[in-house]
């Protein structure tokens, strides 16, 4: 199992690229095909709102602290808002890939 932190993301489909304050992904075995991810505060909430209801996979890059990239098509699992924030869980749906340095 590996963990990486995350600093941002990007949904292919909108072409928007979502700052977070915290977010980690979580890959569960070597072929990168189980893996999740969450996040804390999205600058943008109603897009995640908007993909949760359309129930499809969307791919998503996955900027990680380590100043690399993954990217990996993924469905949105949960949204939590609260007093303290919003936060979004995602599943992946098949492999991620290792896409280089920003």
């Amino acid at each position: 199992m590996q963990e990486y932190r995350l600093t941002k993301i990007k949904l292919e489909s909108p072409g928007k690229t979502i700052s977070i304050s915290r977010g980690s992904l979580t890959v569960y075995n070597d072929e990168a095909s189980l893996w999740y991810a969450e996040i804390e505060q999205p600058s943008e909430v109603e897009v995640f709102h908007e993909w949760k209801k359309s129930n499809q996979e969307e791919e998503v890059t996955f900027f990680t602290d380590g100043h690399s990239a993954r990217i990996g098509y993924a469905k949105i699992t949960r949204i939590t808002e609260s007093s303290s924030g919003v936060s979004a869980s995602f599943k992946g749906e098949g492999e991620l890939r290792l896409v280089g340095a920003k």
